[in-house]
């Protein structure tokens, strides 16, 4: 495991990548002119958006979770020396 962290750094995004074109706001009221089947679509993507978030704050909190674990050890073998 030690290896294969030493040899593939986990990439974490500072910044969230710009969006190339800007998306309309709809509230309440313009969302019920919109048609089922396209509510039915921006629903799945609000649900798939909220997947990938959650996704990507589990794995940066393991990767801080593992590099702080990793510097412990560090410490604790320097410690006895």
């Amino acid at each position: 495991m030690d290896a294969c962290l030493r040899t593939r750094p986990f990439p974490v995004e500072t910044q969230p990548a710009p969006k190339a074109t800007a998306t309309p706001v709809l509230d309440a009221a313009e969302l019920s002119d919109v048609g089922q089947d396209k509510r039915l679509t921006l629903l799945v993507c609000l649900v798939h958006t909220a997947g990938i978030r959650a996704r990507d704050e589990v794995v940066s909190m393991f990767c801080k979770r593992m590099a702080r674990q990793r510097q412990r050890c560090s410490e604790f073998r320097s410690y006895g020396d």
